[in-house]
């Protein structure tokens, strides 16, 4: 499976990955405020999960320092989500993901929400053990960000991810020490009302993101290259500085579909506000807004252009 992560949203495209089509039914169906729900597309004939997590916060790129309701928050909202998840019988609590780079706070609503990928794969197929090691990773990546401990609850975990940290993997009792965290957590957390969220810790979580916005206001944050004829309906999204577009596997966009795509057609380049394309010296040409390019040279790539990679004509959508 194949994570990519922009600033509106995080996709993850199937290769030879199974999913479970009832639990993604059931996601897209939920009406939980604190679950990110799926938009299913196709990529290059490969099925992709989509999830916008647009203005919504990390909790990694949060300040080094949480104060306590918000640490205790965060852990109710997780507990709630588990709750969910076991209450439906096609869905795992190995599908949730709990790295705190795909975990986010909601400025507006102070909601923490969370992404379920209905798939199986080799960092989750380890069963409930895996679940257990990723339930003490995020618990202890979140009780890291506290200063005190003066809540009896957030103290007893601390002490106990001290102990398993401590622990090899090999240790027989490991196992047992990780499974009373995860009964520790559904036993003593319960999801709060956003009113007693206090104000100042939203505008503590608003401050981190306007800093992350301003720094880069200007910068083009993603290019979308957005494409709908014969070869079918599919978006290419664009945030890294040189993205390469061409018929061989290992381009960053894969058009093998097509026969007369060059193996290696294209290469966009963002700099900065500006953002350029270049064509390899193709056989079947690249054209802007029907006008063609000449090889070789870099051309500027405008918002709402039409960008044609040898017949293929594809929107173009920028984004700051």
């Amino acid at each position: 499976m194949i994570i990519q992560k922009s600033f509106s949203h995080i996709s993850y495209t199937l290769e030879d990955d199974e999913y479970s089509k009832l639990a993604l039914k059931m996601i897209s169906g939920a009406a939980a405020h604190n679950i990110i729900k799926p938009v299913t597309t196709m990529n290059n004939g490969r099925k992709r999960f989509m999830y916008s997590v647009r203005d919504l916060t990390q909790i990694s790129l949060l300040s080094s320092e949480m104060d306590e309701k918000q640490a205790i928050h965060v852990l109710s909202s997780y507990k709630d989500v588990l709750n969910r998840i076991e209450a439906q019988t096609f869905l795992k609590k190995e599908f949730l993901e709990l790295d705190t780079d795909r975990v986010f706070v909601d400025v507006k609503t102070g909601d923490v929400k969370f992404i379920i990928v209905p798939v199986m794969t080799h960092d989750n197929s380890g069963g409930h053990r895996s679940f257990l090691k990723k339930n003490y990773d995020f618990i202890s990546a979140v009780l890291d960000k506290l200063q005190l401990y003066e809540d009896s609850r957030l103290c007893f975990m601390h002490d106990m991810c001290l102990c398993i940290s401590g622990m090899k993997d090999d240790n027989p009792g490991i196992l047992c020490e990780l499974e009373d965290l995860y009964t520790y957590l559904i036993s003593e957390f319960d999801i709060e009302a956003y009113a007693d969220i206090k104000q100042e810790d939203k505008r503590y979580i608003e401050s981190s993101q306007d800093e992350l916005k301003e720094k880069d206001s200007k910068a083009i944050s993603e290019i979308e290259l957005h494409y709908d004829g014969d070869y079918g309906t599919f978006t290419f999204y664009i945030t890294k500085n040189s993205f390469t577009i061409g018929k061989a596997p290992d381009n960053d966009g894969a058009l093998s579909m097509n026969p007369v795509v060059s193996r290696y057609h294209l290469v966009i380049e963002i700099d900065g506000d500006k953002a350029y394309v270049t064509d390899l010296n193709s056989s079947n040409h690249t054209f802007i807004n029907r006008m063609i390019i000449p090889s070789n040279q870099k051309v500027l790539l405008e918002d709402q252009s039409v960008l044609r990679i040898a017949n293929m004509d594809f929107e173009v959508r920028i984004s700051a």
